[in-house]
Parts: C-alpha cells; sequence; structure tokens
C-alpha cells in the first residue's frame, strides 16, 4: 500500500511538470493548459506495461 501511495505521488509530481500553462487565444484571463496528451499517453503506457507484467506473475502453491 505504501509503494501504491509513494508511485501515485510521484505520477501526480511527474504530471504536474509535464503539463503548463499559457495564455488562451480565446479570452485574456483564462489560461490554457498544454501537454495534456503527453499525461494521458503516458498513463496508457504504463498501463499496459502493468498488464503485461501482471501476466508473467506466478501463483506459487504450498509443497
Amino acid at each position: 500500500s505504501s509503494i501504491q501511495q509513494l508511485t501515485s505521488g510521484l505520477a501526480a509530481f511527474i504530471a504536474g511538470v509535464i503539463v503548463t500553462e499559457k495564455p488562451s487565444m480565446f479570452s485574456a484571463d483564462a489560461k490554457a493548459l498544454v501537454n495534456y496528451e503527453y499525461v494521458g499517453l503516458i498513463a496508457v503506457f504504463f498501463s499496459l506495461i502493468s498488464l503485461w507484467v501482471a501476466r508473467k506473475l506466478k501463483v506459487e502453491t504450498e509443497a
């Protein structure tokens, strides 16, 4: 559980570094988020990796 919390916090930090703000072209007061799509692509990539790792895990039976 602590590893899950650590990686969740790390993912949020990395997403915060990737996503930035720039002035919106529609309103002077608004800001637009940029690079948001990259965070989604990275999330999909690591989800696929985790599925692959989960398939490689073996259940140990008692002898």
